[in-house]
């Protein structure tokens, strides 16, 4: 995984510039390791499983919200 896609999965979960900290919490790690990655300092491990399971509770929020506001 690239640091730009790991920023661009942030942005899409936790919004731009304010990603890293709960992405961090999110995984367990702490916020410098996030930082280490995203700066491309050091390299990223194995996340994507733990990013996808993020990404689909993240599409299932959107969804029953999207839900209520078409009802």
């Amino acid at each position: 995984m690239s640091p730009s896609l790991l920023s661009q999965v942030g942005e899409a979960l936790y919004g731009e510039g304010v990603w890293k900290s709960p992405l961090a919490d999110a995984l367990g790690v702490h916020r410098r390791t996030v930082l280490r990655w995203a700066g491309g300092l050091a390299p990223i491990p194995d996340i994507s499983a733990d990013l996808r399971k993020l990404l689909m509770q993240r599409r299932g929020d959107l969804a029953a919200l999207i839900k209520q506001l078409t009802a």
